[in-house]
């Protein structure tokens, strides 16, 4: 696990205190986030359109 081996602190205070599930639901809503932004930005920079899907 990425946590596990780059912040095990972290690891073991979300998990002790029982917030290791909210704190990686976050992650990963964040992430999608960040990955239709990316999507967005780069169908703009290409200027793709339906046609071309």
């Amino acid at each position: 696990m990425y946590l596990e081996e780059t912040n095990p602190l972290l690891l073991n205070h979300l998990t002790l205190a029982d917030r290791l599930h909210s704190y990686l639901t976050l992650l990963d809503e964040q992430a999608k986030e960040c990955c239709q932004m990316l999507i967005q930005q780069m169908v703009e920079a290409e200027d793709v359109s339906e046609n071309l899907k």
